[in-house]
């Protein structure tokens, strides 16, 4: 696991540890779970609909987890707000806000920073620098940062953005436990964990009192922390009872949200250190699937991990078949997209071994010889 985690941040706020990031503005605790299961209206050409429709639209989709979807939305949304003659800084500040989450809820760090700079540029002129509104999109731009592992050029920006709001004499709670989250999820990348856990502490303490134990707020602390628990080996045990109250959360604002499925694979690494089996953890890694190719697509590289994984699991199930099919698709991936999405060597090898397992020897050779010949060919194996 990567020592910046991203944490999800799930349905609307983020953590520096969280897939998407914390917005103050985002959409209330319990509005994703509220229209999880609301029907989607009959498609309209996006050239035929007004920029607020669209916006609404995106940001639907995004609280249930669509991004792939919402971006389809608030792309059309984006160029229609800048065409409009009457509209003003502030529609378009909402629109590139949430516009930007999606950007990077998606891993589109280059095109997300960009988005959020021009957005803070538009809150410099319409509130200045020392405004709730500046510092909140410092907030999302060093989270955006620090997703995309640039710790150094992220810290600053977050150690900014807490200085004005410490500065500043009323700042809501919501704001203030967004920024000391942000904090410490820079403090966990510079490797100063006791401060992490201190100021993730105090966070928890705040969304608790104002949100309570079942909201996506307070389960990305709760996760950042379970997180942080997982690196030493002696508290295992707490982290996973950590995970578990996270998922508890983010199941109660939107069960199928981004968050639940990363939190599920944190439960099914510690199960699986714990010896746990097959029928414990293929369930899991099935549901993270089903929920990751809902939220990013069915190609996204975030589905590396879970299609593996679940093919791990399926081969200690002897149900190869299955293994097979999984591995070949993550091999489709791989070769499509570059090794973001893996080893295709690996997969070469399993797929040796599965084939062999199921008695397709023509197979297995093949696999077995295509995984020694990109051996040759990129000179990443060891002898």
């Amino acid at each position: 696991m990567q020592r910046a985690f991203c944490i999800v941040l799930a349905a609307a706020l983020a953590s520096a540890l969280s897939s998407a990031a914390e917005n103050a503005t985002a959409f209330d605790a319990g509005t994703a779970a509220a229209t999880q299961n609301e029907a989607r209206p009959t498609e309209v050409p996006a050239s035929t609909r007004s920029w607020r429709d669209l916006l609404a639209d995106g940001k639907r989709a995004y609280e249930h987890g669509e991004f792939a979807r919402a971006l389809e939305n608030l792309t059309p949304a984006l160029a229609g707000v800048e065409r409009e003659p009457g509209a003003n800084s502030k529609d378009l500040i909402e629109v590139l806000d949430r516009f930007g989450m999606t950007q990077r809820e998606l891993g589109r760090y280059k095109d997300a920073e960009a988005t959020f700079r021009r957005e803070l540029a538009l809150n410099d002129t319409a509130h200045g620098k020392k405004s709730i509104a500046y510092a909140e999109n410092l907030l999302d731009l060093g989270h955006t940062l620090s997703d995309a592992d640039e710790y150094e050029r992220s810290a600053p920006l977050t150690e900014q953005a807490n200085a004005i709001l410490r500065a500043l004499p009323k700042v809501p709670d919501s704001t203030r436990s967004w920024a000391l989250h942000e904090l410490a999820s820079v403090r966990y990348n510079q490797n100063r964990d006791r401060e992490a856990e201190a100021l993730w502490q105090q966070t928890l303490t705040i969304r608790l009192r104002i949100y309570g134990e079942k909201s996506t707020r307070t389960a990305t602390t709760l996760f950042n922390l379970a997180t942080l628990a997982s690196n030493d080996p002696a508290r295992k045990a707490e982290a996973l009872r950590l995970f578990e109250r996270a998922l508890a959360g983010y199941e109660a604002d939107a069960p199928e949200q981004a968050d639940v499925g990363l939190t599920l694979l944190r439960i099914a690494d510690i199960k699986r250190e714990n010896n746990a089996g097959y029928s414990v953890l293929a369930p899991l890694y099935r549901r993270v699937i089903a929920i990751y190719e809902r939220a990013y697509g069915p190609e996204h590289k975030n589905l590396a991990v879970p299609l593996d994984d679940l093919a791990d699991a399926l081969e200690t199930g002897k149900q190869y078949k299955e293994a097979i099919a999984l591995r070949l698709r993550l091999l489709a991936l791989i070769e499509r997209h570059g090794e973001t999405y893996g080893d295709a060597v690996l997969q070469h090898d399993s797929l040796a071994e599965d084939y062999a397992a199921v008695g397709d020897d023509a197979q297995a050779k093949r696999h077995e010889d295509l995984g020694a010949e990109l051996c040759k060919k990129t000179a990443s194996c060891d002898d």
